[in-house]
């Protein structure tokens, strides 16, 4: 449908045989937005894990979202969670401004659905002057790798700054296991900033998501998502499987700071290490 070079990568916009728009950097090792041909939510996408946050608030009213891609989490979030929500305001930010141009192109995104503002995260969260009850950090460079930048203590610091006292963030962290070094980096680097701290399996055989709040999370607001909702289905997952961080779990993890956050070694070790050895 569409491919060009930008200044950070090689862009691609694929349609499947059954309709379904994908938007696809480089070598296509992940797909970094999705737009059903047919109404409802992709199954089995982490994406969909997302739509539940506001649910675990008392007031969804400013939803920030780093690392907007094409747009699918505000797209998703404007059809499904806003009309419960009508005083819900979603905020995106994107660092390429060619993939902004597509996802109002192709990939279904509305210019009512949220404000894209075209920035790096963090420089984006240093520089607001307003607060949020919901962040999103959904930020990869190279189709696979979080950012350092955006995985460090001092980047977690900022954004509390910017979240309400009943606010929360979170992020999306591809692992192949639920004790990767990884996951528990990033989960111990979180916690020494938010006091309650959790995770959960999301949708996708490799996904996992970190949350980090001020305060306890409101997990009997979940109950509020509608027995019809596309998003109910997830509702018993979440239930069973949303876990707080101890200590002990977090005991030999390291802490991400601005001066040691390696996040691509951990990543290239996570993948070169379930790779079977050859007989």
């Amino acid at each position: 449908m569409a491919s060009k070079d930008t200044f950070y990568q090689y862009v691609r916009v694929v349609e499947a045989s059954n309709g379904d728009i994908s938007l696809v950097y480089n070598e296509g090792g992940g797909v970094q937005s999705i737009r059903m041909a047919k109404p409802g939510l992709h199954t089995g996408d982490y994406y969909n894990d997302y739509l539940v946050l506001p649910y675990l608030t008392n007031s969804p009213d400013q939803l920030l979202v780093l690392g907007s891609a094409g747009g699918t989490i505000p797209r998703l979030l404007a059809e499904y969670v806003k009309p419960q929500f009508p005083n819900m305001n979603v905020t995106g930010v994107e660092l390429d401004p060619e993939v902004i141009a597509l996802s109002y192109q192709f990939m279904g995104l509305k210019p009512e659905d949220a404000q894209i503002v075209n920035q790096d995260a963090r420089v984006f969260i240093s520089n607001t002057n307003r607060k949020y009850d919901i962040i999103v950090v959904d930020c990869y460079s190279q189709q696979i790798y979080i950012p350092a930048h955006l995985s460090t203590v001092q980047f977690f610091d900022t954004l509390r700054l910017y979240l309400n006292p009943d606010g929360l963030t979170a992020l999306n962290v591809n692992v192949t296991t639920p004790d990767s070094p990884l996951l528990l980096a990033m989960a111990k680097t979180v916690k020494q900033v938010f006091p309650n701290t959790y995770i959960v399996k999301s949708s996708g055989q490799y996904n996992y998501m970190i949350i980090g709040s001020i305060r306890p999370l409101q997990t009997d607001n979940l109950n509020q998502i509608h027995l019809n909702s596309p998003i109910h289905p997830l509702l018993e997952q979440w239930q069973k499987g949303l876990k707080e961080v101890n200590d002990e779990l977090l005991a030999n993890a390291q802490v991400l700071t601005d001066n040691h956050a390696p996040t691509e070694m951990l990543t290239d070790s996570m993948i070169f290490g379930s790779i079977p050895d050859r007989p």
